[in-house]
């Protein structure tokens, strides 16, 4: 049985949720709801399959002899074994962090069914938990291979989820890094096919689920999406959703209400795209350096380290 860690407990869950809806932009709140939020994620994610198409490992040959792996945001599990598969017995601990205890539920009983490898859960976000996430993580006395998979990365600004990534680690350390990609040629016209499925009721879901756990029916009919360029960083696209409520609505987050009035707008998820010849710039500029890529068409798979990595 996989041991639990809790730094991200429910009463900060709520607060955290709670000021996201205040600023009236969501990210890790979307995962508010417990089990029927996990089970949404995992059943679309299921439903999504080019996204999980992880049948390689760019760069194994560099990596250690043996080491732990920190899957940052599971999803299923399954992503993970697809990505460790090719490296699978120097793996000496699997390591999954989440803001949310259903979400690593569902991951444990899925690794843990189909590998022997130790398993360890820890409950937090690993934008906000990084000291006491890193302090966990060096009790193992081992190089880690950090996982940040989905497109993870790229719902935040690069300059807030590549700084905390390469804050996570240290210079033995290695990250697989899953980005999103757009093609050089009429890249609007291929975003707005990934843009219309964000706003499908297929995606909704899952989508707007965290919705739902604040006592709010919540359609997919509601939701629009916008398509623009990264204002922080140029050669960046962002997919960006909205949910505009049809009514004066009040959700309820543990013992606080929030009102929306009608006619206003939540941003509920934001995805960047990348130039896959551009990443290295990107990478560069928070403080990590890539050791080559894996182009899986829609997305590329990247093998990171800081700038004081130690190559083994």
């Amino acid at each position: 049985m996989a041991q639990r860690i809790v730094i991200q407990n429910v009463e900060m869950m709520n607060r955290r949720v709670e000021q996201q809806l205040r600023e009236g932009r969501v990210d890790v709140a979307q995962y508010h709801g417990g089990t029927p939020t996990a089970i949404a994620w995992a059943t679309m994610a299921d439903d999504d399959h080019p996204r999980h198409h992880f049948d390689c490992f760019p760069g194994a040959e560099l990596l250690p002899s043996e080491f732990g792996v920190v899957d940052l945001g599971p999803g299923s599990g399954k992503p993970c074994l697809k990505v460790i598969q090719p490296i699978m017995d120097r793996v000496r601990s699997l390591i999954l962090v989440d803001v949310s205890p259903e979400m690593l539920t569902l991951a444990e009983k899925y690794i843990e069914s189909s590998t022997d490898i130790e398993v360890t859960s820890i409950v937090a976000d690993f934008l906000l938990d990084l000291n006491p996430i890193r302090t966990a993580l060096d009790r193992y006395n081992l190089p880690l291979v950090f996982l940040c998979l989905g497109g993870t990365a790229g719902n935040f600004t690069i300059a807030r989820s590549f700084t905390a990534l390469q804050a996570l680690m240290n210079q033995r350390d290695y990250l697989i890094l899953d980005l999103g990609l757009y093609p050089t040629t009429n890249p609007i016209q291929a975003l707005q096919k990934t843009a219309d499925f964000y706003t499908s009721e297929q995606n909704c879901q899952f989508g707007l689920r965290f919705l739902e756990a604040c006592g709010v029916s919540a359609s997919y009919k509601n939701t629009y999406s916008e398509i623009t360029e990264d204002p922080q960083d140029s050669g960046i696209f962002i997919i960006t959703t909205y949910y505009r409520f049809p009514t004066d609505t009040s959700l309820s987050i543990g013992n606080e209400s929030l009102f929306f009035r009608q006619g206003q707008s939540l941003r509920w998820l934001e995805s960047r795209r990348f130039d896959k010849h551009k990443v290295s710039r990107y990478l560069t500029k928070y403080g990590l350096q890539s050791f080559g890529y894996k182009d899986l068409d829609h997305h590329a798979l990247f093998l990171c380290g800081t700038h004081h990595h130690h190559i083994f």
